[in-house]
């Protein structure tokens, strides 16, 4: 794939903005350089970013059913699991002496594929128990969601975009 693959989806969580201050910008100094992306037809990265998106949420929607979001889908598969086997040292050694054809082959990974499910379900269900017994964790939990996992500012991003789409 190009420059969209499983571990971008996953990663990709929220932005910041700083103000920095104030300077001044001299546009009468260098030369001038056409950014890319404004002009006409210069949206095809994004495009082929697009597709293939949609090409891996496709391909999701095949492996499993039920009510699950394309969210749950993309961070179960490309955070959780993909996370749990990228602590292994064995298949850490394997990658790295091995080519991608013979890693894919290695008889090793798919017990170490189990036991990352297993190991990602012992995990989400004691989070979810001290989570749902403890309403001081609760409080906490939210305050984190509120200020470093910054959700206020993805639901209003979220918003926007869907107003913005609904009103085009």
């Amino acid at each position: 794939m190009g420059g969209l693959n499983y571990a971008t989806l996953a990663s990709l969580t929220h932005h910041s903005l700083r103000n920095k201050g104030q300077s001044k910008l001299d546009l009468g100094i260098g030369e001038a350089v056409q950014l890319p992306g404004l002009a006409p037809g210069d949206g095809a990265v994004q495009d082929k970013d697009k597709a293939m998106l949609s090409e891996i949420i496709a391909k999701l929607n095949d492996l499993f059913t039920g009510d699950l979001s394309d969210g749950d889908k993309v961070g179960y598969i490309g955070k959780v699991i993909r996370n749990k086997l990228l602590e292994s040292k064995t298949l850490q050694q394997q990658a790295a002496s091995n080519s991608r054809e013979q890693f894919a082959n290695s008889p090793g990974l798919a017990r170490v594929q189990q036991d990352a499910i297993i190991d990602a379900l012992d995990a989400h269900q004691a989070i979810s128990s001290q989570a749902l017994n403890n309403p001081e964790l609760k409080k906490r939990m939210l305050e984190l969601l509120l200020g470093s996992f910054n959700l206020w500012e993805g639901l209003k991003e979220k918003a926007t975009a869907t107003n913005g789409a609904s009103d085009a």
